[in-house]
């Protein structure tokens, strides 16, 4: 079984920001320090990447055998927590 990265959780449930274009959710601290695992090419920085405005939290752990990862279309995603809804500014 291969080992899965754990680092991309959310490492705490205050000031939590999810991604504008893969819905990944982390810190805000996270993501200053780390950007986002799956859009680095493309992130905008926290203000203007990020949202703090999102509902409902979809944890991923094995994008390859998931129901919601596929459901979501987050197979080719990192496992972490994605939102359900992104509302954009």
């Amino acid at each position: 079984m291969e080992a899965v990265n754990l680092k991309t959780p959310p490492s705490s449930m205050r000031k939590l920001r999810a991604c504008l274009i893969c819905s990944l959710i982390k810190t805000e601290e996270q993501f200053y320090q780390e950007g986002c695992d799956n859009c680095a090419t493309a992130f905008d920085g926290v203000d203007g990447g990020t949202t703090p405005n999102f509902s409902g939290m979809i944890s991923m752990m094995d994008p390859d055998s998931s129901w919601v990862a596929r459901y979501k279309r987050l197979q080719k995603l990192v496992p972490g927590c994605y939102a359900v809804d992104v509302q954009k500014d």
